[in-house]
């Protein structure tokens, strides 16, 4: 890395610029998950009856990470079988492409250990115990594009479920969605974070893949500090806990979310030990966003793994960041 004292403006410029050369390559294949989604050992495909596409299920009960292609055949994957993944004990990660409209039938029934569920962009429907049972699962994101959910979906979860629909649209889809669950249910934008240690210290958090933030008439500013739930921020009223500072945009965090205008601004309440604290980049970070103007009005750092932070932004006119950053990647050069 090369680490710069002089000349900010020209070096945030200069950064703009390299990320979207260096994604140049990645645009034709779109979002850097089709790179890691050649092999497919682990999965079964089935032509769907009408042979414009293909469901998707499990090989065996042993994978313990998938990553679902967007295409099969050179047709999309389309839907997540039912009972498709069911009893896979061993599987704790599974990433779903936005080619994926449909989730079966206890899809997911009882995946123990399953931590993370990334993607589920374009989903439209949730069947009935899709992800019931599903104990570990944490910072479950159901998209706003749903149109028809399933009895249970969420049965016997008890981690943090962000859903970006409203609670009265929810119910009125099908009221029976949360039954028999103790999950901490976030309705709306509320930005999805996993924390982030030094030993057993807490020192901030990161903003989670692929939030699937649908408000394209909106003007969205994330202020660069994590609040927490309401029940947190009951507790943190009452003990007087600190705002921790956002340290990482996770790699696709924004990918094809839809916005008016993106603003990552700084914590003026954030407490004084963190001042002057820097965002790490990931890579893909703003890709395939779609926003007007985006501004970046915090200190960031990157490296040379921060390749297409801004690729393929169909319909940004602006991209502004701030003065402060001092870090370019040695393969940008």
């Amino acid at each position: 890395m090369k680490h710069v004292a002089k000349r900010k403006s020209l070096l945030a410029l200069l950064f703009i610029c390299l990320c979207l050369v260096l994604s140049c390559a990645f645009v034709v294949h779109g979002n850097f998950r089709q790179e890691a989604a050649a092999e497919t050992t682990d999965l079964m495909f089935t032509l769907n009856s009408d042979k414009t596409g293909y469901r998707v299920r499990a090989r065996s009960r042993t994978a313990t990470e998938i990553v679902i292609p967007e295409t099969y055949n050179d047709l999309p994957v389309t839907e997540v079988m039912d009972n498709g993944f069911s009893s896979c004990s061993n599987l704790t990660y599974i990433y779903i492409p936005k080619s994926v409209t449909r989730i079966g039938r206890n899809a997911f029934l009882n995946c123990k250990n399953l931590a993370k569920v990334n993607g589920m962009s374009r989903v439209g429907e949730i069947d009935a115990y899709a992800f019931s049972g599903c104990a570990a699962l944490d910072n479950l994101i159901i998209p706003s594009t749903l149109e028809e959910v399933g009895n249970g979906i969420i049965k016997g979860l008890s981690n943090k479920v962000y859903v970006r629909s409203t609670e009265a649209e929810m119910a009125q889809l099908n009221s029976a969605w949360t039954q028999d669950t103790s999950a901490v249910i976030l309705y709306g934008d509320e930005i999805a974070c996993d924390p982030i240690y030094e030993g057993d210290l807490l020192i901030g958090f990161s903003v989670n893949q692929e939030q699937n933030l649908i408000y394209p008439d909106q003007d969205f500013t994330l202020i660069a500090s994590y609040r927490g739930t309401p029940e947190e921020q009951a507790l943190e009223d009452k003990s007087g806990l600190k705002h921790y500072p956002i340290l990482q945009i996770s790699d696709s965090a924004f990918v094809y979310c839809e916005f008016k205008s993106f603003a990552l601004v700084s914590d003026p309440d954030i407490a004084p030990e963190f001042a002057g604290y820097e965002i790490y980049l990931g890579p893909y970070a703003f890709s395939n966003m779609y926003a007007e103007t985006i501004s970046i009005d915090v200190n960031i750092r990157v490296d040379s793994d921060s390749i297409g932070v801004f690729s393929n932004l169909a319909t940004t006119q602006v991209i502004s960041i701030s003065d402060e950053i001092d870090i370019v990647p040695e393969s940008a050069a």
